[in-house]
């Protein structure tokens, strides 16, 4: 999180694109962490793991997480759209609230109605888009890291 000072603080792993590169956050910047531990939580494992921060980063912005199933198999395919839609790279292609979130898990518990929702993709592809100049600079540099 951006401290009053201004610096980053927390764990790389966790940490949304728009935060790593300082641009502007809002609730869907909890969404996509609530998704980073809730993909830990459920398969044991963080989407992206690395020991060099900067190739972590770089995940977080361009790289489609793994699939929960493929990690543990036989997870409810509704549990794993919650988690996909969580993590996607965009703000505007993730959950805009957590409450809808919340809505979506409550319907797999059976507390509410209807179908997972499972949000549509809004802009594609599904890569982080940097809003600042120093941001898109620095998304530059990074994308060579992960890149063919």
């Amino acid at each position: 999180y951006k401290t009053m000072g201004g610096k980053i603080t927390g764990s790389p792993a966790y940490i949304a694109p728009e935060q790593t590169l300082t641009d502007p956050i809002d609730a869907r910047t909890d969404v996509y962490e609530l998704g980073v531990v809730m993909s830990r939580m459920l398969t044991g494992q963080l989407p992206f793991e690395t020991h060099d921060d900067a190739t972590l980063v770089a995940h977080h912005l361009f790289v489609p997480p793994p699939r929960p199933p493929a990690v543990r198999p036989g997870l409810d395919q509704r549990v794993e759209a919650v988690i996909l839609t969580a993590l996607r790279k965009r703000p505007e292609n993730r959950y805009q609230t957590m409450a809808a979130l919340a809505e979506d898990l409550e319907r797999i518990v059976g507390d509410a109605g209807g179908e997972v929702i499972e949000g549509p993709i809004r802009a594609a592809p599904d890569l982080y888009q940097p809003v600042r100049r120093v941001a898109r600079d620095a998304a530059e540099v990074l994308a060579t890291l992960v890149r063919p």
